[in-house]
């Protein structure tokens, strides 16, 4: 976790605008997708997005504001590793657009399934849970930025703290099981399909970034032999 007093600058103000707009521009496009805005457990599902969304960036930007400075610039680091920006896009269209187009066909315009409301309270455990690890590891790992490389300019560390002494990628983990709860939460079944997308996915990035930060990053093979799993305790 970071100390330093920083003020958001314009990619900063970016990414806090982005954190507000982008929850609402998701759950307007299920809306739309479904044909129908009748459906209670999307509502529910659309609030919390909301509140983890804008919550999580307020966090952020009392603990570390750098970090929404530096995530807001993503497309101007020159140095991303070229794999990533496209694993960038592919999870954004997959995880993120498939996921929400998919679940609002199913449950809104098709009603093709729908889950008993039994797996609502283990979907918003599952999905409050992830949105959790993913703040919790932006607030303690000042490098944590949207594609992946080497910050040589701010004196890039290895974080061992907090989430990070349990997996070695976090935020991924942390994505993965709400993307799961999403699903759980709107009765969905078709929506495991891109929930389990998104994890082979994220499964692929991780190990791309696992790769190059072994030979790239110091301190980091040590922190490797340390903490044994990437994403799933006891599984990877």
């Amino acid at each position: 976790m970071t100390s330093e007093k920083v003020k958001l600058d314009k990619y900063g103000r970016k990414e806090m605008i982005g954190h507000i707009v982008g929850p609402v521009f998701i759950a307007a496009l299920f809306f739309l997708v479904a044909g129908r805005v009748d459906i209670s457990r999307a509502w529910l599902w659309a609030i919390i997005t909301f509140l983890y969304y804008v919550g999580g960036m307020m966090v952020i930007l009392r603990v570390n504001p750098l970090l929404l400075n530096e995530r807001g610039s993503w497309s101007r680091k020159k140095d991303a590793k070229s794999w990533d920006k496209i694993m960038v896009q592919i999870f954004g269209v997959i995880g993120l657009y498939f996921h929400t187009i998919l679940m609002a066909l199913d449950v809104g315009r098709f009603e093709w399934s729908l889950l008993n409301p039994w797996f609502i309270l283990p979907g918003m455990t599952l999905y409050t849970g992830g949105f959790n690890m993913v703040y919790w590891a932006m607030a303690e790992n000042t490098h944590f930025e949207t594609t992946v490389r080497i910050q040589h300019e701010r004196d890039h560390q290895v974080i061992t703290t907090g989430p990070y002494r349990i997996v070695r990628h976090p935020g991924y983990t942390g994505l993965i099981i709400a993307n799961f709860g999403s699903t759980m939460i709107l009765g969905s079944m078709y929506g495991f399909i891109t929930a389990i997308a998104t994890l082979l996915v994220l499964g692929i990035r991780t190990w791309l970034e696992d790769r190059d930060l072994a030979t790239e990053l110091d301190g980091y093979q040590a922190y490797r032999e340390r903490v044994r799993y990437r994403l799933l305790p006891f599984i990877w």
